[in-house]
């Protein structure tokens, strides 16, 4: 479907562990960007540790702030396509909402 405002594009992200399990959920309203990198050759294919930032300047003509979140620490002004390995895994969107679920 073509039809339906920015806020309507969302992604949901659970995250959960295996050690006194917890899920964390994210979601991302008004979706921009979402890369996603899955397993590697000799990477091991854990989430060791996350960033969440503002970034402003990434949409062209607009000084809007978005939300970032990445699986490393990175500079999203610097985005390109293309397959690298190691690659990364991050998230831009307008909004986040998220929440602990027991």
């Amino acid at each position: 479907m073509c039809f339906g405002n920015m806020e309507e594009y969302t992604l949901h992200v659970t995250f959960e562990r295996q050690w006194r399990p917890k899920t964390l959920e994210m979601n991302f309203i008004g979706l921009r960007q979402f890369h996603l990198v899955g397993a590697e050759d000799s990477y091991l294919p854990l989430l060791f540790e996350a960033y969440l930032t503002f970034a402003e300047g990434l949409l062209p003509g607009k000084q809007q702030r978005l939300i970032v979140w990445s699986d490393v620490p990175f500079d999203p002004k610097e985005l390109h396509s293309g397959i690298e390995e190691p690659g990364d895994t991050y998230i831009i969107a307008n909004r986040l909402q998220w929440k602990i679920a027991e």
